[in-house]
Order: C-alpha cells, then sequence, then structure tokens
C-alpha cells in the first residue's frame, strides 16, 4: 500500500496515472489517502513532470509499482531556463527601475525542480520491469548500472551534466534477443568512464544486432576511450572498424545550446582523431611538453587555421536570402558540428568550442562547454543576445594544490596577434566582455573557483603564443 503521507508529491502522480489508466470514475485523486496493491499493480507507465509546483525530489515508494514498464523523470531542460532569463533581460531593457530579483529567484527554484540524487536513483533499480527510462536534463545523477535495468529497450540520458559513470552497458537483454533499442547519452560531457568497452564491442560483435539498436554517446567521451585505448594497447578502436558497429549501433554525438545532434559513426571519428593528433603533434614539433604548452599550442592552431563562418551565421537569420528554409537549417547547424569545422577550416563559436575540448580530452585536459552572453565590446554588458548566445569552454586544471576552472574562448581569439581569451579567470572573461549569469553545464560560476590569474605566468612562459611566433613553429616542424 502507498500512503499519501508518506510521499506527498509523487503519491499525487501516481494517483492521477491510476486514474487515467483505469477510468475509475469512483476515484478522485485529489482526496485519496492511499492505493492499494492491487491499484498500484495495474499502473505500467509514469510520467513525473519537473514542475515549481510539485517538486519530486523524492521517489520513496516508487518500487511498490512493481509492474511498471515505463518511467519518465526529466529535469527542467537548460534551453527553458535560458529563455525565461532572457525574459528578464529584455524586461530590463525597456521596463525602467526594474528589479529582477524576485524573477531570478522563481526561475531558478523552477530550473532545479525535480532533480534526483544519486541515492534518490537507486530506487529506479528496484523496478525489475522497466523497459523505458527518461532521465533527460537531471543533473544530479551521477552514475548508472545497467546491470540492474537489464530489460531496457530505451533509454534517454540526455544532457545529464553530472554523469560521469555507466556501468555494465553491454548486459542489456536486448543485445541478445535482438530486439530494437536506443541508449542516448548525448551530452553527457563528463562522462568519464564507460566500463567494460572491450566486453561491450564484443557483445555487438557477437549478438543478433537489429536494425535499430543505437548507443548514442558524447563526442568527448570517445577521446577518452581513446587515450585509454592508446595507454593501454587494448586493441578496442581497431575492433571499432567492424560492419556491425560501423553500420549503426554505436554512434557519437556533438550537441551544442540549441540541441542540434550531428551523429558520427566510429570510423568518422576515427579518422577526425588521426587528424586532432597529427595537428598536435605538429604544434608541439613532435617534443613532449607540459599540458599548458601543449593545450596553447593546440588552441593557437586552432585560432590561426579558423575562420568564422559568417555565412553560416546569417543563414540561422529568417531573412537570409537565396537559400530555403532546409537549405539554411543544414548549413547553420553544420557549422555548430565539431568535425565540419575542422574539416572545413570554418564554423561557429559552438563547432569551434567544441573541437578545442576534443582535443584538450586528447591531451588529458577536462575540458567541459560553457554559454554566455557576450559582447566583443569589452566592459560593455550585451542585452541583445540570449543567455545561451555564445559558446565557450572551461577547463579544470591543477593549480596552488587545488581544481581550478578557467575559461578559454577560441573564437574571440581567431586571427588575432595574441591568446588574449586563452585560460581567464571568471573576473577576466567578464571584463573582456562575457557575462556568465547563470548555471550552463551543471557548474555554478559562482562556485567555479575562477580565482588565480594564470596569464602572467603562461605570458612569462611565451604560451599566450602570437600569430608569427605560432607560424614560425609550423615552418619548424614541417
Amino acid at each position: 500500500m502507498f500512503q499519501r503521507k508518506d510521499n506527498p508529491a509523487l503519491f499525487d502522480v501516481v494517483a492521477q496515472a491510476y486514474a487515467a489508466k483505469t477510468h475509475d470514475k469512483n476515484f478522485n485523486e485529489m482526496f485519496a489517502s492511499s492505493l492499494s496493491d492491487e491499484q498500484l499493480a495495474l499502473i505500467t507507465e509514469l510520467e513525473i513532470a519537473p514542475s515549481s509546483f510539485k517538486d519530486v525530489r523524492s521517489l520513496k515508494g516508487i518500487e511498490q509499482l512493481v509492474n511498471l514498464e515505463s518511467l519518465s523523470i526529466p529535469g527542467q531542460s537548460y534551453l527553458k531556463h535560458a529563455a525565461n532569463f532572457d525574459k528578464i533581460y529584455e524586461r530590463q531593457r525597456v521596463v525602467p527601475g526594474y528589479d529582477p530579483s524576485q524573477d531570478i529567484a522563481f526561475y531558478k527554484r523552477e530550473y532545479e525542480s525535480g532533480q534526483l540524487s544519486d541515492e534518490e536513483f537507486e530506487r529506479v533499480y528496484d523496478l525489475k520491469k522497466l523497459k523505458k527510462l527518461d532521465i533527460s536534463h537531471q543533473r544530479g545523477i551521477t552514475k548508472v548500472d545497467f546491470a540492474k535495468l537489464p530489460l531496457l529497450t530505451d533509454f534517454k540520458g540526455i544532457d545529464c551534466k553530472q554523469l560521469s559513470t555507466v556501468s555494465r552497458l553491454e548486459s542489456l537483454e536486448a543485445f541478445e534477443s535482438g530486439d530494437d533499442f536506443t541508449v542516448d547519452l548525448s551530452g553527457c560531457d563528463r562522462l568519464k568512464h564507460v566500463e567494460n568497452i572491450p566486453a561491450l564491442v564484443d557483445r555487438i560483435k557477437t549478438s543478433s544486432i537489429g536494425a535499430a539498436q543505437k548507443i548514442f554517446m558524447p563526442c568527448l567521451t570517445y577521446a577518452r576511450i581513446y587515450r585509454e585505448n592508446r595507454d593501454t594497447n587494448m586493441g578496442m578502436l581497431n575492433d571499432m572498424d567492424d560492419e556491425a558497429l560501423m553500420n549503426g549501433v554505436l554512434r557519437f554525438t556533438d550537441i551544442d545550446q540549441g540541441n542540434v545532434r550531428t551523429e558520427l559513426k566510429p570510423r568518422q571519428m576515427h579518422m577526425a582523431t588521426d587528424r586532432c593528433v597529427d595537428i598536435i603533434r605538429t604544434a608541439n614539433g613532435d617534443n613532449p611538453k607540459a599540458d599548458f604548452s601543449r593545450v596553447a599550442n593546440w588552441y593557437r592552431w586552432l585560432t590561426d587555421h579558423i575562420t568564422y563562418d559568417h555565412e553560416a551565421l546569417e543563414a540561422g537569420h529568417h531573412n537570409y536570402e537565396g537559400l530555403s528554409a532546409t537549405q539554411r537549417d543544414k548549413m547553420h547547424n553544420q557549422s555548430r558540428s565539431s568535425f565540419h569545422t575542422l574539416w572545413t577550416g570554418k564554423g561557429v563559436c559552438t563547432g569551434i568550442r567544441n573541437i578545442f575540448n576534443f582535443g584538450c580530452e586528447l591531451m588529458n585536459v577536462e575540458a567541459l562547454p560553457a554559454n554566455c552572453r557576450a559582447t566583443e565590446r569589452e566592459g560593455v554588458k550585451d542585452t541583445a543576445t540570449t543567455i545561451a548566445d555564445h559558446a565557450v569552454s572551461m577547463l579544470s586544471v591543477q593549480s596552488d594544490g587545488k581544481v581550478q576552472h578557467l575559461l578559454c574562448d577560441p573564437t574571440w581569439d581567431l586571427g588575432k596577434p595574441e591568446s588574449r581569451h586563452f585560460m581567464c579567470t571568471f573576473e577576466e572573461a567578464e571584463d573582456r566582455g562575457h557575462q556568465f549569469t547563470v548555471e550552463s553545464d551543471g557548474t555554478k560560476a559562482s562556485d567555479a573557483e575562477l580565482t588565480t590569474s594564470l596569464q602572467p605566468f603562461l605570458r612569462q612562459q611565451g604560451l599566450l603564443r602570437t600569430r608569427q611566433s605560432s607560424k614560425e613553429s609550423d615552418k619548424r616542424a614541417g
């Protein structure tokens, strides 16, 4: 029996699901105080929408839904959060004396509503018949064990920004049965450990692969897999050229602040990775150097050889002439892809940021995406762009015995004589026209410890490379 007093918020959702399932005219979910085991057994689907009014932070009692097959409990998406804050800045622009503090507090509470901790998510593992699970935008979950959810055929974990470990993905029974399944981990840019990758590859190669079986992982995870295999000689990357893998099961994705996803197969990832490795080697003259130096040279190579795709940016506007809406969208979206930017030598801020992050991960430097409002008029706060308008990178580095987050904006250094926006503190970035007002990737700007400037040290060490010194390095390396 599930009683309202045990978990009022979840009980209300379950009661509504029971009423919708049974069309029981004698049951009024608003006044019910308990649900019997027989009533709970009838519920096979449950959808919990994030809300500031019914904030389901606890799943206590959900284990009693013994026949539950489909559970949807997404968090609030960043895009909606950004849109709400954009409304605030619009009001600031047009309403004299407007005080945004109350609206900011309200929208932040809404953004945080329905967020689950790892401890609460553990309760989902008791649902032994679960086949569909959606935890997209849950920013408090750090690990998922698929061995405890073997019947899953549809898993959505899109943009779970703190998810760092995925275990036993190969244990899904759909591999053996050949049933269609989708596991979507796109946008989980902190996903550092995909356990048992060799076992997963073997499982894919030896199983009855269906036509609609797909696993989506973020591109940054591929860089980590590449590093691990390079360091341990596991040989898994060669296995990834297998026909079954290449034709659809394993995919890697770019996601930007516009939710545009570019899907890349392992063979494409392998080619792009080889290209990045060659560039990093060339930029560093085949000499192993400190991380700061290698990252600085990779950053400099990109800012010297990539150009901003103004045409693609304009294509995003509806008044762009000469192309159909479909052609405009394709052009604009391609420019946001990290590897389109790599191969064509041009892109917009998202594609440039993403390929920079990918190279950093290849060098074992943690790089995460971040978004901000920005204007190149330094010192002036821009109110004409959206919260998620400009894409930058956040690097995690060791400084003074602790982890520090520093910001890089390769887009604003394209073709410039010095890497002025490389490894900046939060304060330096704001002084140079970047405005961070809300969470972007799970790390609050106010908590990011962007305190100690490394730019004087980098300049002293010659790591804020000039365009001319970069050209000389290319000549020596060539």
